[in-house]
C-alpha cells in the first residue's frame, strides 16, 4: 500500500497506556489523549493533513455506529463525545473545513446525551505542530 499509507497508519496507531483508561484520573486521561493525538499530527508532518482526514473520518464512522440503546452505551458515547470535541475537532480543522463541518454536525446531534459537567468540559485543546 505504499510508504505514505504506512506513515499514516503508524501516525494513527494508539499509544500504550500505563493503565486502563477507566482507571485514569481526569488529568491522566487528558495527558494521554493529548499525547495520542499530538502524535497523529507530529509523527509524520509530511502526511499531517491526510492523517488528520483519516482520523476525522474514523471518528465520524465510530460516532455513527455507537450504541445508544443501553445505559452503558450512552455513558461510553458521552465520554467519546467529550473526547471528540476536545481532541478530534482541532484535528478536523487541519483536515479542512469540509471535514470539520461534517464532524461538528454529527457531534452536535448528540450533545443531549452529555451531563451538565461533561457539557461544561468541551473546550478544544491547542496542539503544538512540528514544522
Amino acid at each position: 500500500y505504499g510508504e505514505e499509507a504506512a506513515q499514516i497508519i503508524l501516525a494513527l496507531t494508539n499509544l500504550r497506556s500505563p493503565k486502563p483508561r477507566e482507571q485514569m484520573t481526569p488529568t491522566e486521561l487528558d495527558a494521554y489523549f493529548h499525547a495520542l493525538f499530538s502524535r497523529v499530527l507530529n509523527r509524520y508532518p509530511q502526511v499531517r493533513e491526510k492523517a488528520a482526514r483519516a482520523k476525522t473520518c474514523d471518528r465520524l464512522q465510530n460516532t455513527r455506529t455507537e450504541d445508544l440503546e443501553s445505559e452503558r452505551g450512552i455513558e461510553k458515547a458521552a465520554r467519546k463525545l467529550v473526547e471528540s470535541y476536545k481532541y478530534v475537532v482541532p484535528i478536523a480543522e487541519i483536515a479542512g473545513e469540509k471535514y470539520r463541518a461534517a464532524l461538528l454536525s454529527q457531534l452536535d446531534k448528540r450533545r443531549g446525551i452529555l451531563t451538565p459537567a461533561q457539557a461544561a468540559n468541551l473546550s478544544p485543546v491547542k496542539y503544538d505542530l512540528a514544522a
